[in-house]
């Protein structure tokens, strides 16, 4: 392959990662703490597009490898860490574990605040100590529910955000 080729190939998995990240952003609602990964994918076509304007050719191959390796495990590391479940997911948990909640009004609060700092929680690499926060109008009064992203653990609470 020539240097075009391998460059347009980088070019298209970091496009391709970045829609991914910006995707993952969204359905883990700030739990998922992968926005690194957009400035790594911009850095890796930064670094591709230096390394085409490069003039020694076995130079290029060998730094072109270890590039084409690291655009490799990104995409391995970000999904072999990711929560177990996502926000919807948590709301499929509520309303197993809670059946009185099953068919109420869910009211979804603004990104920043469709989770709640925890601090006893596990966290992994990527992973905030964070967990899903939810809300439900019910006989007009409101119910409050956390749910682990890692465990699934669903627990009712207060109000958390006033």
């Amino acid at each position: 392959m020539d240097k075009k080729k391998y460059i347009l190939f980088i070019w298209l998995v970091e496009c391709i990662q970045i829609i991914i990240i910006i995707r993952f952003l969204f359905v883990y609602k700030g739990v998922y703490q992968v926005g690194a990964g957009v400035v790594l994918s911009l850095f890796i076509c930064f670094v591709a597009y230096k390394l085409y304007t490069y003039k020694k050719v076995e130079k290029f191959k060998i730094r072109m490898t270890g590039l084409l390796i690291l655009t490799i495990l990104i995409p391995i590391i970000l999904i072999g860490c990711r929560p177990e479940y996502t926000h919807e997911e948590g709301f499929e948990l509520i309303n197993s574990q809670f059946p009185y909640v099953s068919g109420t009004e869910y009211q979804e609060y603004d990104n920043g605040k469709n989770t709640i700092p925890v601090s006893d929680d596990e966290a992994s690499f990527l992973i905030a100590n964070r967990a899903y926060y939810y809300r439900f109008i019910l006989n007009d009064e409101f119910k409050y529910f956390i749910v682990d992203p890692i465990r699934g653990i669903v627990s009712e609470t207060e109000e958390y955000w006033k």
